[in-house]
């Protein structure tokens, strides 16, 4: 699997000159390791620091599973504690997630307290994360305390990919309505996650349908995962209009054409977890100039590549297609340089406070204005 890994990188790795890294000599370097390598997994390691040495993303190495894991999930409950404070009986809600069936259904508000969960009373030393393992899809008893009144029902443990899921809306929804309270509604706002096909149907819902009638939209790409839609999602930011249509039973209004196109001004948030295809659709907004670029540099991280399948039933991730910009610049390792540099500080991340949304606001509402 080894020599197997080494070939496929030899022959694949985008960069023939291997990030200037000698791979022959890698390869005898780490090769004596795996005579003392007890099973795949020790494998997998010395592989990893073989290809860490190149410096490169995209990259990772995933051993054939010998043994049956067996291990139980935590659920999760929609909702977040205040672990700042420790009380005698009880833990602090700091968050409820507003779609819960805990605050659609009984109330539950920030600042109450989880007092017990399946009988269990929750004292101050009571490991309430252990209270939640196995319970994912099952049924969990709770009791909570909310001013003077007892809550007492039960609500199915939930994954930590829906948990997540909870989390991810609650964040959009809430700087969406920060955009439109600064606004007065004439900004939009859509966050973009990730490029996959799915995430392009979501965007171009979410502008069609959502944000068709603001005089701007902000577009949030930061935590972007990456995927491979960069060139659909700025095909329609660059159409040109040539001509417009009207309908009566539409109120004779003007529309124009084409009408699957964007064509409001518009403003990209990145930052340091914005990811490659994440990084390459704001490389390409900055050189088309269609508009400005906030937040913090990305994390330089652009190499096309693909699952590949190995004998023995382990697989890698084969970077193999470099992007380069026009002038020829290699992406991997060139984070997106925002025309606007923001960076936040522990104590804004900590509070809430993102003043790289704040400063998109602001330079939106200049150019809709002006």
């Amino acid at each position: 699997m080894f020599e197997q890994v080494w070939g496929n990188f030899l022959e694949n790795f985008y960069d023939p000159n291997m990030h200037n890294q000698d791979w022959h000599k890698l390869y005898r370097e780490y090769l004596p390791y795996t005579d003392k390598a007890l099973d795949i997994n020790e494998i997998g390691s010395i592989i990893d620091e073989m290809v860490g040495d190149l410096n490169a993303s995209h990259t990772g190495f995933t051993p054939r599973q010998e043994h049956e894991r067996r291990f139980k999930s935590q659920a999760f409950l929609g909702i977040e504690f205040d672990r700042s404070e420790r009380l005698k009986q009880g833990i602090r809600i700091s968050r409820v997630y507003p779609t819960t069936r805990l605050a659609a259904i009984y109330g539950i508000s920030d600042g109450d307290i989880l007092t017990s969960l399946d009988g269990v009373i929750i004292q101050s030393h009571t490991p309430v994360d252990s209270l939640l393992t196995g319970k994912v899809d099952k049924q969990i008893k709770f009791t909570i305390q909310k001013g003077d009144q007892e809550i007492s029902g039960q609500v199915t443990g939930l994954s930590g990919s829906a948990a997540r899921d909870l989390w991810y809306q609650y964040q959009v929804n809430r700087n969406r309505q920060k955009v439109e309270a600064a606004t007065a509604g004439r900004v939009g706002y859509i966050h973009v996650p990730a490029m996959g096909e799915s995430d392009y149907d979501d965007f171009y819902r979410d502008y069609f349908r959502d944000n068709f009638d603001k005089e701007a939209v902000i577009l949030d790409f930061r935590g972007n995962r990456g995927g491979r839609v960069h060139d659909d999602i700025i095909s329609l930011l660059t159409k040109t209009p040539y001509a417009y249509s009207a309908r009566r039973n539409w109120g004779n209004i003007p529309r124009v054409e084409p009408r699957a196109g964007i064509y409001v001004p518009t403003i990209v948030l990145v930052d340091e977890d914005s990811f490659s295809d994440g990084e390459i659709f704001p490389n390409i907004y900055q050189y088309l100039k269609v508009g400005k670029v906030v937040g913090y540099p990305s994390s330089g991280a652009v190499i096309g590549t693909w699952p590949a399948e190995l004998l023995d039933g382990s697989s890698m991730r084969m970077p193999g297609t470099g992007w380069y910009k026009v002038d020829g610049t290699n992406m991997e390792g060139t984070g997106v340089m925002p025309d606007i540099l923001v960076e936040h500080s522990l104590n804004d991340i900590i509070s809430n406070n993102d003043l790289q949304l704040q400063r998109a606001i602001a330079e939106i509402l200049k150019e809709i204005t002006e």
